[in-house]
């Protein structure tokens, strides 16, 4: 068995939104048989990283047709702790929430002061 190739990482759909979901599962499908099909090698990465800006250029531009409702700026998904494999936004009360969440830091009062 071949070793994964990272480049395949950025090509992962199960956090983003249904429809931008549906743009982008052809280019990780694309990229997963071309990655299993052919030899690894300098043509094999190049043809993924292109592949990889042609998805982003697809999205953005399923984004300018379509765009998204504005975030509260308030609002930040750093927060957010998702399921590793559906990528659903867990409630905090998960066990697997506490699992993920680094402890505080050292030190750190979380205010300005």
């Amino acid at each position: 068995m071949t070793k994964p190739l990272k480049i395949l990482e950025h090509f992962v759909y199960a956090h983003l939104p249904p429809n931008l979901a549906n743009v982008s599962r052809h280019f990780h499908d694309l990229a997963h048989r071309m990655a299993s099909d052919l030899p690894v090698g300098p043509e094999l990465h190049a043809g993924l990283r292109k592949l990889l800006e042609a998805k982003d250029c697809f999205v953005r531009s399923y984004l300018e047709a379509n765009p998204m409702p504005a975030r509260n700026p308030n609002y930040s998904m750093a927060h957010e702790k998702r399921d590793p494999v559906t990528g659903d936004v867990l409630p905090e009360n998960s066990p697997y929430f506490a699992r993920i969440t680094p402890p505080p830091l050292a030190g750190y009062r979380g205010d300005d002061q």
